[in-house]
C-alpha cells in the first residue's frame, strides 16, 4: 500500500480521519477540511459501515460512484491517487469503532493475505483506540 487512514467512526455512517501514513496532500488538507463527515452508502467505507465486513476493491474508478458528484469518492481517486482499496472494519464487540483503510495508487487488488495482515492491525487498533478513551473519561472524572 502506498497510504493509510485510520478513521475514527463518529455514528450514522460520519467518520473522522485521525490517523493518516503516506496520505497525498492534497486528500489529507481534504479531509482535515471536512473533519467530522459522512460516507455516502455506496462507497467502500459506507459499505463497510452497513456490512461491517472487509470491502476489497479492485478499482475505485471503475464503480458507477466515481462518476457521480460523490464527495469522498473524487477525494480518495483523484485527489489521492487511489485506485485500489480495502477497508477494514474496526469492531469492539459488534460496535463499529473505526475503519482501517490502505490504498494503492495502481490497480493492483489486495490479497487475501494482505487483507488478513490489515485485520489483525486493525484488532490491535480497536484495543488502543478503547484504552485511550478509558483513559480520557478517567482523567475527565477526575477534573
Amino acid at each position: 500500500a502506498e497510504f493509510g487512514i485510520l478513521f475514527e467512526y463518529r455514528q450514522n455512517g460520519q467518520f473522522c480521519a485521525n490517523h493518516t501514513l503516506g496520505i497525498p496532500k492534497s486528500f489529507k488538507k481534504w479531509l482535515d477540511d471536512q473533519g467530522v463527515f459522512t460516507a455516502s452508502p455506496r462507497t467502500g467505507l459506507g459499505r463497510m459501515d452497513a456490512l461491517r465486513k472487509v470491502v476489497n476493491i479492485m478499482d475505485v474508478k471503475s464503480e458507477n460512484i466515481y462518476r457521480t458528484d460523490d464527495p469522498l469518492r473524487y477525494a480518495t481517486a483523484d485527489l489521492g491517487g487511489a485506485r485500489s482499496f480495502v477497508a477494514i472494519p474496526m469492531l469492539a464487540g459488534e460496535t463499529l469503532v473505526g475503519a482501517f483503510t490502505i490504498y494503492r495508487q495502481t490497480v493492483w487488488p489486495f490479497s487475501d493475505d494482505t487483507t488478513r495482515h490489515a485485520q489483525m492491525f486493525a484488532a490491535q487498533s480497536v484495543i488502543a483506540l478503547e484504552n485511550a478513551r478509558m483513559i480520557k473519561a478517567m482523567l475527565e472524572v477526575g477534573q
